[in-house]
């Protein structure tokens, strides 16, 4: 697998919020900032939160007009930013007991849902 893929991504912003993306091929993925680059450089983050036990990364559509035409990315603005999946496959805990994995599972997610909105 390649470390570092490309993926578009769409900008809401309503008055009065912060900055919102979501990740439409990383499903249920998304961030928040106060500002526009604030946003931008929590996906990285964000990501690695969303996706912290998958085994492989999600393949990124390469048709943004297929992504465009969703109703739920209406008036959104779409970039495109490379994200570094190697965390994916860095993972080795394999000598890791279960019970550990779980607990340690359980206070990342708790701890990122605070911060990244995973």
């Amino acid at each position: 697998m390649e470390a570092k893929m490309i993926y578009f991504v769409v900008v809401h912003k309503d008055p009065d919020s912060s900055f919102g993306v979501t990740i439409p091929d990383i499903p249920g993925c998304f961030t928040i900032g106060d500002t526009l680059e604030e946003a931008i450089n929590n996906i990285q983050e964000a990501v690695e939160c969303h996706l912290h036990d998958a085994q492989v990364a999600p393949e990124p559509t390469s048709d943004i007009k297929k992504l465009m035409s969703d109703p739920l990315y209406e008036g959104g603005i779409w970039l495109d930013v490379e994200i570094d999946m190697s965390f994916i496959s860095e993972k080795d805990v394999s000598d890791i007991p279960i019970s550990a994995k779980i607990h340690a599972d359980r206070m990342i997610r708790q701890a990122s849902e605070a911060v990244v909105g995973c």
